[in-house]
C-alpha cells in the first residue's frame, strides 16, 4: 500500500517539476510558446497525483502548469497573429 502512495507522490512531484519548467519557459520570448507541451503533461501528472494522500505538491504543480500553459498559449496566439499579419504584407510595394 505504501508503494502506491509513493507512486502518486512521485506523480505529484513530476507534475510540479514540469509545471515549474513550463512556467519558466513560458516567459522566454519567442520560445515560450513551446511551454505548452510540458505544461499539458504537468497538468496530467498533477491531476493523477491529486488522487492520493499528500496533495500539496500536486496542487502546486497543477497551479504552475496551468499558469505556464496559459502564458504559453497566449504567446502561441500572438506569434500566430503576427505571422498572419506579416504574410499579408505586399512585397511589391517595398521595391
Amino acid at each position: 500500500m505504501e508503494n502506491n502512495n509513493e507512486k502518486m507522490n512521485a506523480m505529484g512531484l513530476v507534475g510540479m517539476i514540469l509545471g515549474i519548467l513550463a512556467l519558466i519557459i513560458s516567459f522566454v520570448p519567442c520560445l515560450g510558446a513551446y511551454a505548452i507541451f510540458p505544461g499539458v503533461v504537468g497538468i496530467i501528472f498533477s491531476v493523477l497525483g491529486l488522487k492520493k494522500v499528500q496533495k500539496g505538491m500536486a496542487i502546486a504543480g497543477l497551479v504552475c502548469s496551468i499558469v505556464g500553459t496559459g502564458v504559453a498559449a497566449w504567446q502561441w496566439y500572438v506569434l500566430n497573429q503576427a505571422a498572419t499579419e506579416i504574410s499579408k504584407i505586399d512585397t511589391t510595394e517595398l521595391q
